[in-house]
């Protein structure tokens, strides 16, 4: 089984969309890494897809939390996928069947009762979907 782990941040606000008789929550983190090239410094930016599934039936505030700019840690299987842009070039892509996440630094101010009281009960730990 692949599985990976990164930290990044959220690159706009999560949203949440009825998908085949569940709840999908979609958002994108952004890694920076940092390396030398020819003595100067330069960043490069990878973009993950992520997708919290979910019951019809189960809670969504979660998405209360993933805001743009909010840093997470992210646990997952990834699928590589891509597309075609206007080009007409394929620009590949990974997307990240996301099984446990942890919200990192401070969370956002604008956020719902209920989603903060979730957050405060597991400790800043949001949950871990993996099937036991």
């Amino acid at each position: 089984m692949h599985q990976l782990t990164l930290t990044g941040h959220i690159g706009k606000d999560a949203i949440v969309r009825d998908a085949h008789g569940a709840k999908a929550i979609s958002f994108s983190v952004a890694v920076n890494e940092t390396h030398s090239k020819n003595n100067e410094k330069v960043e490069t930016t990878t973009w993950y897809d992520c997708t919290i599934w979910r019951g019809s039936d189960e809670k969504t505030t979660i998405a209360d939390y993933l805001k743009e700019g909010q840093q997470v840690l992210i646990q997952g299987k990834p699928k590589p996928g891509g597309y075609k842009n206007a080009q007409g070039d394929w620009v590949p892509t990974i997307e990240v069947r996301v099984t446990s996440y942890e919200l990192l630094g401070r969370k956002p101010a604008s956020q719902s009762t209920e989603a903060s009281a979730e957050y405060e009960a597991a400790g800043g730990f949001i949950a871990d979907d993996r099937k036991k």
